[in-house]
């Protein structure tokens, strides 16, 4: 009996007849440990984006993903059980509650003793408030329009999922890794500073501000865990008041250590510390009153409906001041530590990928499949080659790595094609000579994080014209967003279009953003910055001008499936660029922090203007200068790193 089958049987014994199951845990965070893995235990799917829908009645399924997604998708969801793929952005492509109100009409027509009404069923921890508010204000349209009742129904616990998927039937236990601190050597900034600047903008107004996200969580207590693979953070709430500050987070996480580093880092606010229990939260909230002339501040987006739900028990709504989480900008706008610290980190990642691309080289082109007795001449894979590229990190990133920031994108051809492909230990593809490699990785130090994506030609032979073709359209875009200029008040959005122009041009284009922000040794997706058309129908959010201190990657692509994927991605940081411009205007641009340099051999360089060939010379010659000192004793690194790098 499939996953899907166990819980649409416990949807029919509840009286459900849809269910609706999130990606995200009660922090509503993109990436989520393996014990919140409730989506893809249900649908398959392992992406880390997605909402999956299940109907009762017609005993379908539907995912909802974005395009980076859509090969992924199409290839682990289980069309045999029922399960299809909706396409989000496309035309076609109903909502989740128009897909219901489809299924209960279809439903109605081919059986008379269909009830109307239609309960579907969602767990308020793990659904935003505003998603919430999103989903039931149309299904008020719908029911409106087309004579139904659909109505969502909030699932205490243990939901269906729950009693679906739990540890008797091999769900994971809650991680619990120790958290510990983050020094101000890296941070840059105490925790008593961070909370008393966040205070400030609280006001007087806001009595209690609620910080579910676990990245702000981290940042405003400056502490870093490994509850999540790959995301530094401590799965923990915190609420925050003006002469109180509450940690909700199992006691078996915080250590003696720890504790001695509030008592230096909080300084005389130590004393409003008090930790307590996770599970005490919720209980915590319903004891809130703020009475009728203060608030509660939280982020609608990043704040679960069960969050709202227990407010609500004390509290008019009037009284909850819904509006963008007030962390978010301070935690963004990196200091001078966190930028040296960034620069630092790239540039040590750099020379480390740098040194696998010689090492990936030299073993792809010297097997030997006649001598298989030689692990050295044997075939190497891309999860091979992945977890090579691991150990580099682990061995030459110094005892500042902690880990790598995503799982690795380590694919050849094809695969390459597949925007988010993940290598398979028992299933991956043999990195063969003549093929274009796309390699995108990144990695966590206490100093910063990475995310550098270089897509390369392995192999003696010329690439075809088609592909050197893509490539300098990708290029081209690439450098559009590092040489970009642009007023101060510039939402990052607004610059998605100029790292497309060069691929519209010759009507080609790609299915993902062009760059998001990033943390430093925090999460390596960071609002509110985000170059991405799409992001628009996102909310206001995404719309907050760029500013110096920000971090943004630059990463166009392009994908051509069953064939090749390119992309090129960097880390930039904005900076100021004209203090007084057009009616004494700010501008702003970007500071690349990436050094990996541009392979030439996949260059048209006829696509090329004189602009862009020098930008690419002056990048790879910065690229040469600053990674030299790295391969000081290494002669075959220092030869590789010139031939990468000559004009």
């Amino acid at each position: 009996m499939s996953n899907t089958v166990v819980l649409r049987n416990y949807l029919r014994t509840n009286n459900l007849d849809g269910f609706i199951i999130t990606s995200s845990d009660a922090h509503q965070s993109e990436y989520i440990s393996e014990y919140d893995k409730r989506r893809a235990w249900v649908s398959k799917f392992t992406g880390s984006a997605g909402i999956a829908a299940i109907d009762v009645n017609s005993e379908t399924s539907a995912l909802w993903t974005d395009g980076r997604y859509f090969l992924q998708a199409t290839n682990e969801l289980d069309q045999d059980d029922g399960w299809s793929l909706m396409k989000q952005g496309e035309k076609e492509t109903p909502s989740i509650p128009k897909w219901f109100s489809n299924k209960l009409s279809e439903n109605a027509g081919n059986n008379n003793d269909v009830n109307n009404k239609y309960k579907i069923g969602i767990d308020a921890r793990y659904v935003s408030r505003e998603q919430y508010r999103i989903w039931n204000d149309e299904i008020k349209v719908l029911n409106k329009d087309n004579i139904l009742d659909l109505e969502i129904v909030f699932c205490s616990s243990p939901t269906p999922l729950e009693l679906s998927w739990n540890e008797e039937n091999g769900r994971p236990s809650p991680p619990m890794s120790k958290a510990f601190k983050h020094d101000i050597q890296f941070s840059g900034s105490s925790s008593k500073d961070k909370i008393t600047r966040i205070r400030d903008l609280m006001k007087q107004e806001a009595k209690y501000l609620i910080i579910s996200a676990l990245d702000e969580v981290a940042w405003i207590l400056n502490i870093r865990g490994s509850d999540i693979p790959f995301n530094p953070v401590t799965i923990s709430f915190v609420i925050l008041e003006h002469d109180k500050i509450t940690w909700y987070v199992d006691d078996k996480k915080v250590t003696d250590d720890l504790k001695e580093h509030f008592k230096i880092d909080l300084e005389d606010l130590h004393e409003q510390l008090n930790i307590k229990g996770y599970n005490e939260f919720y209980d915590d909230l319903e004891n809130i009153n703020v009475g009728s002339d203060r608030f509660v501040l939280l982020d609608p987006s990043k704040s679960s409906l069960e969050i709202f739900n227990r407010l609500m028990v004390n509290n008019d709504e009037e009284r909850l001041l819904l509006k963008n989480s007030i962390i978010s900008i301070p935690k963004a706008q990196k200091n001078d530590v966190e930028l040296k610290g960034l620069y630092e980190s790239n540039k040590r990642d750099s020379s480390i990928i740098l040194r696998y691309f010689k090492w990936l080289e030299n073993r792809v082109l010297s097997k030997n499949d006649e001598n298989e007795n030689n692990d050295d001449e044997n075939p190497i894979n891309e999860y091979q080659a992945s977890q090579q590229l691991f150990n580099l990190r682990k061995q030459y990133g110094t005892d500042l790595f902690l880990s790598e920031s995503f799982e690795t994108i380590s694919s050849t051809n094809e695969n390459a094609a597949v925007i988010h492909y993940s290598p398979d230990e028992n299933n991956s593809k043999v990195i063969n000579p003549n093929s274009v490699y796309l390699c995108d990785s990144g990695s966590q130090f206490l100093d910063g994080t990475t995310d550098i994506t270089r897509t390369i030609w392995i192999g003696n032979e010329d690439p075809d014209d088609y592909l050197k073709k893509c490539f300098t359209l990708v290029l081209k875009g690439h450098i559009a967003i590092d040489q970009m200029v642009f007023p101060k008040g510039t939402p990052a959005q607004k610059l998605d279009i100029i790292a497309r122009t060069s691929l519209w041009q010759h009507g080609l284009d790609y299915r993902h953003g062009t760059g998001h922000g990033y943390g430093c040794c925090l999460n390596v997706h960071e609002g509110p910055t985000l170059i991405s058309s799409r992001s628009n129908k996102i909310g206001t959010y995404y719309e907050t001008p760029l500013l110096p201190g920000f971090t943004v990657t630059n990463e166009p692509g392009y994908y051509e499936d069953g064939k090749f994927g390119i992309r090129i991605e960097s880390d930039l940081i904005v900076v100021k660029k004209i203090e007084k411009g057009f009616n004494d205007q700010e501008f702003f641009g970007f500071k690349n922090l990436t050094l990996v340099p541009i392979q030439t051999k996949l260059i048209d360089l006829s696509l090329l203007s004189e602009n862009e060939k020098q930008w690419v010379n002056e990048y790879n010659n910065l690229c040469r200068a600053e990674l030299l000192p790295f391969y000081e004793n290494d002669e075959d690194m220092t030869n590789y790193l010139n031939s990468e790098t000559k004009e």
